[in-house]
């Protein structure tokens, strides 16, 4: 595909001054236009708020011509949420051992006491159904 362009000095020009202010109007225009929108996120952050715009010239199927795209990124509402649990893979199988032990109503035993010599501390497991 053969690229042309307006002559000025130093060569052919692909990208000149129409099509930047071009870009600089779209982008004032996504800013206005979202202004409600930025200032509520403004509002809602805890750190500041940062607003992305971007400017993207490609060539046209029109000769002579190039397509400025402009777009504008910013978060609005931001979810935050945070859970936090230590597990262990082996705890389980402790608790359904140690459940084990407890005697069943009506088995003629009431409780089972377990005990850390160790510490002195001890678990009553008193009876289920």
């Amino acid at each position: 595909m053969q690229k042309t362009g307006i002559e000025m000095k130093g060569g052919l020009i692909m990208i000149g001054p129409k099509i930047l202010g071009q870009a600089k109007e779209m982008l004032g225009r996504l800013l206005d236009d979202n202004l409600d929108l930025i200032d509520r996120a403004y509002v809602g952050s805890e750190a500041g708020l940062t607003i992305s715009l971007s400017v993207k010239i490609e060539p046209s199927k029109k000769a002579n011509f190039q397509v400025v795209e402009c777009a504008i990124n910013f978060v609005v509402l931001r979810a935050k949420n945070q859970l936090h649990k230590e597990v262990s893979e082996t705890q389980d199988l402790l608790f359904k051992a140690v459940e084990a032990l407890r005697p069943k109503k009506g088995s003629g035993i009431d409780s089972v006491t377990i005990s850390n010599p160790q510490t002195g501390q001890s678990v009553e497991l008193k009876a289920r159904e």
